[in-house]
């Protein structure tokens, strides 16, 4: 029971933390993976890992930005889902 309602509040906390970031609410919530890397076992890209640095030697976290974008979405549903993503050697239409 206490975990229970440790839980409850954690995810109110949560909410109220994602709403005051975004300061009302967004029409639209953009989510970049801030790099892709191979998929190991399979064709295509992946979004990066903690281990996995941006270009510019930063913390890459793609992985944190879906998982934050999808926290975000549950809590503004109205807003449009904007998410960009880039394999390479594939054509890019304009």
């Amino acid at each position: 029971m206490v975990g229970e309602q440790r839980g409850e509040e954690s995810e109110i906390d949560k909410e109220a933390k994602i709403r005051e970031l975004f300061g009302g609410n967004p029409d639209a919530i953009a989510v970049l993976s801030a790099g892709i890397i191979p998929r190991a076992k399979q064709p295509g890209y992946k979004t990066t890992e903690y281990a996995h640095l941006d270009p510019h030697g930063l913390l890459g976290g793609g992985k944190a930005r879906v998982i934050a974008g999808a926290e975000a979405a549950f809590i503004f549903p109205e807003a449009k889902i904007i998410a960009n993503s880039y394999e390479p050697g594939k054509e890019q239409r304009n």
